[in-house]
């Protein structure tokens, strides 16, 4: 009888299926990231996409300069099965068949793998997720309607307020600082014999959440991952943050986004507030080059400046040339370098 009920019970209930595997519900519940990928060169660290990248990098750091011409992709034989054809995987062009000594392979089918890869997040997808935590808004319209003149937060201090100069509690749209962390750590583990490799990260945190949430896991977005084995110089940096500041001057100008409080839609405007690392890790972001504005720069970096166009205008270089040499951050806003700037003892934080 028991056995008869079981079987009776069982046929009326809906055949539900549940995910058995973590992977699964996370994609379901959309709560993966989904990762771009570009194709990067191992010296100069400039980025391509996976689709259109060239066998040979092409990258110039001038006008008139020449090519970098790494080699970014590795082949890789693969032995045909049966009567499957494999010409669609050999696209390495006729006229590149030695380069440094190796033959690369012709007619034979193989694969093209690049030799680095640069992984990041979107932030505009990042944004649209991170905005419907419950709790996101709530806290910005507090420090919106502070009035004392104790400062408690970052954002009652000077760098925000001139960042964000409409601070009213009855302005739509919702104003969001962000501080950029970028280190680099050996994936092998801090160990001083064997083979030492660094491999970069550039993460993003807003500065609107309380302090002890700000820095957590769930609210941090991976704007980066720099390849290894080896790091990025002041010059080549800014190939690796092409694409990050790109979007960030899109995200400045404001994105109508959906929140909690505001179903179809919010202006949302986003600015980058500071650097966070390592004294090494910041110069390399934030290096002071050539502005439209000289006269932001005081007495000694001004006369190093003059002095290096008058040089370069004797041996009949262009002043445009020496124009075009900046950091890629310095696209975002103006700033004063003796203001926003704060070291401490371990880590830098420099107001952008």
């Amino acid at each position: 009888m028991l056995v008869h009920i079981l079987q009776n019970v069982s046929d009326g209930i809906p055949q539900l299926k549940v995910p058995c595997n973590v992977g699964t519900i996370s994609k379901q519940l959309k709560l993966d990231f989904p990762f771009e990928q570009h194709v990067c060169c191992p010296t100069c660290y400039s980025l391509y996409d996976v689709e259109v990248a060239p066998g040979d990098c092409i990258y110039k750091p001038t006008a008139t300069g020449t090519p970098c011409g790494t080699e970014i992709f590795r082949q890789q034989k693969i032995n045909p099965l049966g009567d499957i054809s494999f010409t669609s995987y050999n696209s390495t062009p006729q006229n590149q068949s030695r380069r440094s000594g190796q033959i690369r392979l012709q007619g034979q089918p193989h694969l093209r793998i690049p030799h680095a890869s640069f992984f990041s997040q979107s932030v505009l997808s990042w944004l649209e997720w991170f905005l419907n935590v419950p709790g996101i808004d709530d806290w910005a319209c507090e420090l919106s309607s502070h009035k004392s003149t104790i400062v408690s937060d970052v954002a009652q201090g000077t760098v925000w307020r001139s960042l964000f100069p409409s601070r009213s509690p009855s302005n739509q749209s919702l104003e969001l600082g962000f501080n950029l962390f970028v280190d680099w750590f050996n994936p092998r583990g801090n160990k001083i014999l064997g083979k030492q490799v660094s491999m970069g990260i550039l993460a993003l945190h807003c500065l609107n959440l309380q302090p002890r949430e700000r820095f957590q896991q769930q609210n941090t977005c991976l704007a980066g991952v720099i390849p290894a084995p080896n790091q990025p110089d002041m010059m080549t940096m800014n190939n690796v943050l092409k694409p990050l500041v790109e979007e960030l001057i899109e995200l400045n100008n404001g994105k109508n986004i959906n929140t909690p409080g505001h179903p179809h839609g919010r202006k949302v405007i986003v600015k980058l507030v500071c650097l966070i690392g390592d004294i090494v890790a910041t110069h390399k972001l934030s290096r002071w080059g050539p502005l439209n504005g000289i006269s932001e720069y005081g007495g000694e970096r001004l006369v190093g400046i003059l002095q290096k166009l008058k040089t370069n205008t004797l041996n009949g270089c262009s002043e445009q040339t020496i124009m075009k040499k900046f950091g890629q951050l310095q696209r975002l806003h103006k700033v004063d370098p003796q203001l926003h700037l704060a070291p401490s003892k371990n880590y830098t934080t420099s107001a952008l």
